[in-house]
């Protein structure tokens, strides 16, 4: 009788669509157009918040943590906007555990985080997405 072979085959387990972070969503849409993440590039991330005051004392915790940061004044009476800057190397670990510090900073000055933007090349050049 002949041995019968069988084929294992082991694959990693694919992530949900509910467990795909905004941040893996833009990274991958980036990679997918061809930019290169092995060199650091400045990334800014979008805080907005309902007064001068409260985007002010997210400013002071920003800093404190090696931010670069301008507060920007509402165009139209809206919010304001609190534009956090720092150079990493943006990958998904970086960017969601950013993400998370930025989205408890916004919501306890009664904000929002509102995601970031890179530099499509790190000299600058291409502008941002």
């Amino acid at each position: 009788m002949a041995k019968k072979s069988s084929i294992r085959m082991e694959s990693k387990p694919v992530k949900k669509l509910s467990e795909v972070t905004p941040d893996e969503v833009a990274l991958n849409f980036l990679r997918s157009n061809k930019i290169n993440f092995s060199e650091s590039r400045v990334v800014h991330f979008y805080l907005y918040f309902p007064a001068r005051q409260k985007a002010a004392a997210a400013e002071a915790e920003l800093k404190e943590t090696s931010f670069d940061v301008e507060i920007i004044e509402p165009s139209e009476g809206k919010e304001w906007l609190c534009l956090a800057t720092k150079e990493i190397f943006p990958n998904t670990f970086t960017l969601t555990s950013i993400r998370k510090r930025l989205e408890k900073l916004a919501h306890k000055f009664d904000g929002l985080y509102d995601g970031w933007e890179t530099q499509i090349s790190p000299d600058g050049a291409g502008g941002f997405y």
